[in-house]
C-alpha cells in the first residue's frame, strides 16, 4: 500500500506532467534479504518466501504505473540479479507485463566480473543487455562497448533494438520529445540563490569560453586580418564592439554581452 501511493503521489495523472516525475522500483528484487545484513550480498530463499513476502510490494508499485525498475546489485539463489534473466524477463516481463525501463544500480555491470559470471568489461555488457538491463547507470560500458558486440554478433541488433524501445518509450512517457526542459520548473519558483555568481561561475565560464574559441575553415584568408582601420558587424551581432579584450558589448560604453543575471548570450561576428 504505501509503495503504490507513493508511486500515485509522485507520478499523478501522467509523468509528463510538469509537477509529476517518473518512479522506480527498487531493488529488483530482495534487496532487503541480503545474508547476514551485508549491502550487495547474495539472498538465499525459496521461491515460495520471494513471491509470498518479497515480491507483493514491487508488483505494487508497478501495477500503480511506476515507469522504471533499478535492479538490485546482490545476487539471488546464486544468480546477480543484474544477470538474471529469469528475474529481469520471464517474471518482470512475461508474467507481469512491464514495459517500462529497467536500469542497473550504480557500477553493477562491472560486478558481474567480480561475481564470476563474465570475464572482461565488454563481456559484462553482453551478458546484462542479453539478460534484460536496459540502461547502464553511471559509467560508459554500453556506449563503448555495444557498437563492437553488435558489430561482432555477440548482441543482435534485435536485442539492442528491444532495449532502445524501452528507454525511448520512457522519455516519450515523460513528455521530453514534445519538452524536453518541462521538468525544470517555473523560473519563479527557482531558489533565490539559483543565479549567484559562486554557483554559476560565470567569470570562469566566460573565460574558459573565449579561451576555446577556434576558427574552424580560414575560408577566403580571413586570417591573418589585414591592417585596415575599420570593420563592419553584421548578423545578430551587428551594433556590437568588441573591446581590448575581445569581449563584445552593445553601443559605446555599453555592457558586455552576455552580462544578464540569469543568462548568457552566444554572439558571433562576421
Amino acid at each position: 500500500m504505501m509503495g503504490q501511493a507513493m508511486v500515485e503521489s509522485m507520478q499523478g495523472k501522467s509523468p509528463a506532467d510538469r509537477y509529476s516525475v517518473m518512479t522506480s522500483v527498487k531493488h529488483f528484487a530482495a534487496y532487503g534479504a541480503v545474508e547476514g545484513g551485508k549491502e550487495y550480498n547474495t539472498v538465499d530463499m525459496s521461491p515460495q518466501r520471494l513471491f509470498n513476502d518479497y515480491m507483493p510490494p514491487y508488483k505494487a508499485g508497478l501495477d500503480a504505473g511506476s515507469g522504471a525498475v533499478m535492479v538490485a546489485l546482490n545476487s539471488l539463489n546464486g544468480t546477480p540479479a543484474t544477470s538474471d534473466s529469469w528475474l529481469l524477463k520471464d517474471v518482470l516481463r512475461d508474467q507481469w507485463g512491464f514495459k517500462g525501463i529497467t536500469v542497473s544500480d550504480h557500477g553493477a555491470i562491472k560486478e558481474l566480473i567480480k561475481h564470476g559470471v563474465a570475464s572482461d568489461p565488454e563481456d559484462a555488457v553482453r551478458v546484462a543487455l542479453k539478460s534484460g538491463i536496459n540502461m547502464s547507470m553511471s559509467d560508459e560500458y554500453y556506449s563503448k562497448y555495444l557498437p563492437g558486440l553488435v558489430k561482432s554478433g555477440k548482441v543482435t541488433m534485435a536485442e539492442l533494438d528491444d532495449a532502445t524501445r524501452h528507454v525511448l518509450n520512457v522519455k516519450y512517457d515523460m513528455g521530453l520529445f514534445n519538452d524536453p526542459y518541462s521538468h525544470l520548473g517555473p523560473k519563479d519558483s527557482d531558489p533565490q540563490d539559483t543565479n549567484a555568481e559562486s554557483r554559476l561561475h560565470r567569470k570562469e565560464a566566460r573565460e574558459v569560453a573565449r579561451e576555446s574559441l577556434v576558427l574552424l575553415k580560414n575560408r577566403l584568408d580571413t586570417l591573418p586580418l589585414k591592417k585596415i582601420r575599420h570593420y563592419r558587424g553584421g548578423g545578430r551581432a551587428g551594433g556590437q564592439q568588441a573591446r581590448h579584450d575581445g569581449q563584445l558589448v552593445r553601443g559605446r560604453g555599453g555592457r558586455p554581452v552576455g552580462d544578464r543575471p540569469d543568462r548568457h548570450q552566444r554572439s558571433a561576428g562576421r
